[in-house]
Parts: C-alpha cells; structure tokens; sequence
C-alpha cells in the first residue's frame, strides 16, 4: 500500500521563486519512488504552485469554481486520507498554519515534517515545538534537493511505524486495479509502484504493456487513444505480478538529437537573477 503524502506549501503569498524552490523538493520526494522500499502518493499533486495559479489548478482537477469554502473541503478531505504531512515552508501561509492546527485538534494527527527554507525561518511562535502535541520533526535547507533525504529518514523513522500503530499496512499491494478516468489510473499506478502493467478491459493480460513512469503511461494513453470510463476501464497492475510483454521498439528515420541536461535549481535561479 502507497504511504499517502499530504504536501502543505505556501499558495496565496507565494511568488514564482518560491514555487520553483518548492518544485525542486517535489521533484525530489518524485525520485523517491521506486528507489526506496515504499511507494508513495502525493495526494495535493507533483506540481508546485504560486499565488496566481492555484486557484486555476483547482478550477481544473475538481471541475468547479474555486470559491474557499470549496477549496477548504477538498483540501481536508484529502488531509483526512493521508499517511503524513509534508510543510515545505517558503514563506508566510495563513492557510498552512489551519491546516497543521485541523491535523492536531480535529483531525488525525498524523506525523508532520516541517521542511524549512533558510530564507523562510518559522516566525509564528505557535508553529514551534509542536512535537509535544503531535509526531513532529523540523529541518532546515538551502538547496531543497536536500528535502528528498530528510523526508525518506522521517518516513523510516516515525511514519511507517505510526502507519503499523494504526493498522494500516505497508505491504505493497498486488492487485488488479480498474481506473475509470485517466486520473484513477494515475493514481492506481503510483500507489502500485512504478513500473506497472496497463491495458484496457477488453484486452488479454499478454496483451498489457509495462510503463516505467508517469510520462510513459501519459504517452500511452494519448498515443494509442485509449477511452477511459466507466463502461471501459483502463486495468492497472503491478508489473512484477504480470509478466507483461513489452511493445516492441518503433524504427523511426531521422537525426537523433540528445535531449539537453536539466537545469539544477541554481541554474535556473542563475538565469532569472
């Protein structure tokens, strides 16, 4: 079973620096799947956002305006669901601060990790020491490439032994999953654990095709136009339990052209400087 991650960052004051900053931590915590013993899913998404485009975001996954009372629903429904809750804090959120308040006194009191930016220091008295009332662990980075290692010790050390307090097992599961919208299978794929075995309801398990990553299951669906509803699922299993057959190898014509080195986040702060 994936370790359900709910990511708080600052959204309404946050600029497009301090979104890139959360980014890179996103991005970090993502190469945690499949490198460590537990799958992992983000609940609040992979994306990092700023004060103009989350409201935007929200409009587009939930399919509504955004109004807050709305956004507050949704937001506590999923912390409601989660294993852990990630603070990646890079500047002042009101927002955060009832969020890890609703955790403590209404609602689960799942372990908190508080990632904190040396250039975002926690000022609010209130939101210190809070290892008295709940599971809490504070760390402090500069390059938040640092964030993915700090989260994967908490994860060993205080959310999987809570997670087993609770009755809620770690054991990945193996199961047959049927995704009615492109969104379940997202879901389904990243609670199994990349790499995973796709096809669509009315095809035969050697017909399956194993997709290593998020990208590769985006591409899968777009390329061979698979209709995913409710009268025909997109079926998701572990690779490991399906012996699936890969799609051979499409010989294009061309120039190979090498796809260029990401950029770090120094790089790309470099260049917006």
């Amino acid at each position: 079973m994936a370790i359900k991650v709910f990511v708080r960052q600052p959204l309404t004051q946050t600029t497009e620096r301090e979104a890139r900053v959360v980014q890179a931590a996103l991005d970090g915590i993502g190469g945690l799947v499949g490198d460590r013993r537990y799958a992992l899913d983000l609940l609040t998404g992979t994306k990092a956002h700023d004060n103009a485009s989350f409201r935007e975001a929200f409009t587009s996954d939930s399919g509504s305006a955004f109004a807050p009372r709305r956004f507050r629903e949704t937001r506590l429904k999923l912390l409601a669901s989660a294993d852990v809750m990630l603070v990646v804090r890079t500047g002042l959120s009101e927002s955060g601060a009832f969020e890890v308040a609703y955790n403590i006194y209404g609602g689960r009191r799942i372990p908190m990790l508080f990632a904190v930016w040396d250039q975002a220091e926690i000022k609010t008295t209130l939101l210190r020491d809070l290892d008295d009332l709940a599971q809490v662990r504070y760390v402090r980075f500069s390059d938040p490439a640092e964030v993915a290692a700090a989260f994967a010790q908490f994860v060993d050390d205080v959310v999987v032994p809570d997670m087993l307090a609770r009755g809620r097992s770690i054991v990945a599961e193996e199961e047959l999953r049927a995704a009615t919208t492109f969104r379940e299978a997202r879901r389904a794929a990243r609670e199994l654990g990349f790499p995973v075995a796709v096809r669509p309801w009315s095809a035969q398990p050697n017909d399956a095709l194993v997709v290593n990553d998020l990208a590769e299951l985006v591409r899968y669906a777009e390329r061979s136009h698979v209709a995913i509803s409710r009268e025909q699922p997109l079926l998701v299993e572990r690779a490991a339990a399906l012996q699936a057959r890969t799609r051979r190898p499409r010989v294009e014509t061309g120039t190979f052209e090498p796809a260029a080195p990401a950029r770090t986040f120094y790089e790309l702060e470099a260049k917006s400087a």
